[in-house]
């Protein structure tokens, strides 16, 4: 499927044409007062108990011009949304250090954490800027809490950041990552040939979200500036984390998932862009795409490339160095013994490109200069889901033949993502930034490619296709296609974050 806004018969909702730029936010009333401005609701306020939402679509009052009433966040789900006051001036920030040594080991001697610190309402833009659309939420899970910034930055739809990790109750917030988002997706017709075009080139703003999108254990977060709710969250069960039978121990953990995500309209696809913020400290991205077929070519395969920008500011903005962590089994040649498999990860010098190794379980990790109790280094473990490895040969379009990027961050690099900025091909921006930097102790950026093949099959087809003679073809709505990638924690805690026994085993 591709996009085809403003064509006649396309499905775009009508509207106006608005942009909003990167993420801002406020601070919890501990934090305010340490800020310019009045304080925002205290978190009892922000907090407070509600029945969850019941699924069903929203009151006419929308069709009447009259915004929908706005429900307060899920507390029975740990959810609690900082109020924002966009007028409120608080600058755009890189990730700070937590503490110096980050140890993450629990201690009942280290006072509560404190606040996590307030999203940014300047944006590192220049020019004059929309009025910015900005969330600011924190997810507890008991041990491992999140605070996340998000934003709809228009064109570009759902990005996050900056993004905080708190590892335990007495630990301070610490740093994940300062920006991420899409960059663009790109949509290649495998027959035709000349169709080739990017979804982002025109998008607009996310799309209003009613009850009956999200599940009954979700609700909807308002963006500051906001008259109808366009983002979703949800809290997920993802099965079975952990399990020990028999010895010293027994029981079963199982993991949980804070899901925040949103729709952008390209035309006759319906792009869900989702961010999952884990329990065991890992950040799950990914691309869904549904809707119905392009007219006219509703029988011609495609895929659908996703590329991902995220500057990942670990423990603090500078001090991270890349590795490639690959993997050989079995090893052959690479050892003296045939049987033996091999790992060896692989330090990047310098701004580069790689092509992942699906068969060598191919990896990247970005690791902090800071060590945990063990000396071992904070890191995080990027790799990518079960994706297309798609390459692509068309004019400018040499930015798909690697699966990631590693570049260094620069202030001016994110001009291609402004609300106001024209739109540009990331052959443009992207390639601009690789100019082979060192990358030992940096701040560092991954553009991360990931791709969905997507073939239409009579599972998309309407009982009146068997009739149509004037539109042959698949004209049914397609079940989502995914793609996306995880980062995991490497090294990140000092012990199993879900609070598994101490021990198992005979």
């Amino acid at each position: 499927m591709e996009a085809r806004a403003r064509m006649s018969g396309s499905k775009r909702k009508p509207g106006r044409r608005l942009a909003f730029g990167l993420t801002s936010g406020a601070v919890l009333a501990m934090a305010a007062a340490a800020q310019d401005g009045p304080p925002g609701k205290p978190p009892s306020e922000a907090a407070a108990v509600q029945p969850g939402p019941v699924a069903g679509p929203d009151p006419l009052s929308r069709r009447q011009g009259r915004p929908p009433p706005r429900e307060p966040p899920r507390a029975d789900l740990g959810v609690v949304q900082i109020p924002v006051d966009p007028k409120r001036r608080i600058p755009f920030r890189k990730s700070g250090p937590a503490t110096p040594t980050a140890s993450a080991a629990p201690s009942a001697a280290k006072p509560a954490s404190p606040p996590p610190p307030p999203c940014p309402t300047q944006l590192p833009f220049e020019g004059p800027l929309p009025p910015i659309k900005t969330v600011s939420v924190v997810k507890d899970f008991g041990n491992v809490a999140w605070h996340i910034c998000a934003t709809d930055l228009g064109r570009k739809g759902l990005w996050i950041g900056p993004i905080e990790l708190r590892r335990s109750p007495s630990e301070p917030w610490i740093g994940v990552i300062s920006q991420a988002g899409l960059a663009d997706i790109f949509v290649p017709y495998h027959v035709s040939g000349a169709f080739r075009s990017y979804q982002l080139q025109t998008t607009t703003a996310l799309s209003p979200i009613s009850l009956q999108d999200v599940g009954t254990q979700g609700g909807r977060l308002w963006f500051s500036n906001e008259t109808f709710p366009t983002l979703a969250y949800e809290l997920r069960d993802r099965g079975i984390a952990w399990m020990c039978k028999g010895g010293f121990s027994s029981g079963t953990g199982r993991g949980q998932e804070f899901v925040l995500w949103a729709h952008s309209d390209a035309g006759n696809d319906d792009n869900i862009i989702e961010y999952s913020f884990r329990d065991d400290g890992s950040i799950g991205f990914r691309l869904g795409t549904s809707g119905y077929n392009l007219v006219g070519r509703q029988d011609e395969p495609h895929t659908h490339n996703a590329l991902w920008y995220v500057d990942i500011d670990l423990n603090g903005a500078s001090g991270d160095r890349p590795w490639r962590l690959p993997h050989w089994e079995p090893a052959g040649s690479l050892t003296a013994d045939p049987l033996v498999a091999w790992d060896h990860p692989e330090f990047l010098h310098n701004e580069g490109s790689l092509a992942l190794d699906p068969a060598r379980l191919d990896a990247v990790l970005i690791e902090d200069i800071t060590g945990n109790a063990f000396g071992n280094r904070l890191g995080y473990r990027v790799a990518p889901l079960e994706n297309a490895q798609t390459r692509h040969f068309g004019p400018r379009e040499s930015w798909t033949a690697k699966d990631v990027h590693v570049t260094r961050y620069h202030t001016p690099d994110l001009a291609w993502a402004s609300p106001i900025a024209a739109w540009s091909s990331p052959e443009d921006y992207l390639l601009d930034a690789l100019n082979g930097e060192a990358t030992a102790n940096q701040d560092l950026v991954l553009w991360v490619k990931t791709a969905s093949h997507h073939h239409p099959t009579d599972e998309e087809r309407v009982p009146s296709d068997l009739m149509a003679i004037f539109t042959p073809g698949m004209n049914g709505i397609s079940l989502v296609r995914w793609s996306g990638f995880e980062m995991k924690p490497y090294n990140l805690f000092t012990a199993n974050p879900l609070g598994a026994p101490v021990r198992c085993g005979p």
